[in-house]
């Protein structure tokens, strides 16, 4: 099916559904930027579950490739959605993928997809070719949390227990504590605007940057708990969700975002093009930051769980 057909069918079809606000999934919500200074009570919710299609209710990631597809990782396998149906990608019809448990998911400008497994290393699939790179092939752990690809093609891989692993050319390069990572648990990653890498780690921050390691903990502004997600604005502005809320940097310290959102665990951050912070919780549901203060949507408003995992813009 050509590129431009998907997007135009996936477009049309959340058009359709009135998607100019929010579609809830079971712990996951991805956010559509439109009408975005709206309450949330007047934006139109759509929830999928098994009983659409998915092959589990639960929901780790969520990304858009430059095709139109939608990419969902849940625990019973990978899920593209053309606007009309989900596919799904698992062990029995794709051989590549060693896990059905998905817990990251990353669309590469190029179109490749990333995906990080609980316990079957990391697969990228490029068009009809997949791969999958395991400990045999210079991971330092199978169980992931996240991967990405950088803008020079190198694979970067955070794990569960073993810090990071770095694959240039299939030549890894390993990064964890005993080489001035703050903890071999790894949450997620991000790829900045300016090409250098961040990784969220269980004590600290760190920034891959010009051949450099640098780590910001509590003496940096930053609580000194877990943090979960990294993610930055159209402005360049990091965000982190912690154990402990949300934390923006200023100059090279963090400040807390605002007293208006929940001192609460945070797996999941996004930015509208209104400028709202949309803030995904572990046990407060989802909740808008904006010019006119905090929103909350929650299981009582007719959100499906109070643990929002992923977003999307």
């Amino acid at each position: 099916m050509p590129m431009a057909s998907v997007r135009g069918r996936l477009r049309d079809r959340l058009l359709r559904r009135a998607v100019s606000g929010l579609l809830a999934l079971l712990c996951l919500l991805p956010v559509y930027a439109a009408a975005q200074d709206k309450p949330l009570s007047a934006f139109y919710r759509e929830t999928w579950t098994t009983r659409q299609g998915l092959p589990h209710n639960q929901v780790n990631a969520i990304a858009q490739s430059p095709d139109g597809y939608l990419w969902l990782g849940t625990w019973e396998g990978l899920v593209r959605y053309n606007g009309l149906e989900f596919h799904v990608f698992d062990r029995a019809n794709t051989p590549e993928l060693k896990d059905n448990g998905i817990r990251s998911v990353r669309a590469s400008e190029d179109g490749a997809v990333v995906i990080g497994t609980s316990r079957g290393g990391v697969t990228v699939k490029r068009g009809d070719r997949w791969r999958t790179w395991m400990e045999k092939d210079g991971l330092a752990q199978e169980e992931i949390m996240d991967a990405l690809l950088d803008r020079e093609g190198k694979l970067w891989v955070a794990t569960e227990s073993a810090g990071i692993t770095r694959l240039d050319d299939d030549v890894p390069t390993q990064f964890n504590a005993r080489s001035g990572l703050p903890s071999d648990v790894v949450y997620g990653l991000l790829l900045d605007h300016d090409g250098s890498v961040w990784a969220a780690t269980a004590s600290g921050l760190v920034h891959f940057t010009g051949g450099r390691v640098r780590v910001y903990r509590d003496e940096a502004g930053l609580p000194p708990a877990p943090i979960f997600r990294v993610m930055q604005d159209a402005t360049g502005t990091v965000f982190v969700g912690t154990e402990r809320g949300v934390y923006r940097m200023q100059g090279e310290r963090f400040v807390s975002q605002s007293p208006l959102l929940p001192e609460d665990g945070v797996p999941s951050l996004a930015k509208d093009n209104a400028g709202n912070l949309w803030v995904g919780t572990v046990n407060n549901g989802l909740v808008r930051l904006g010019a006119s203060g905090a929103e909350r949507f929650t299981s009582v408003r007719g959100l499906p769980n109070n643990r929002v995992a992923a977003l999307l813009v």
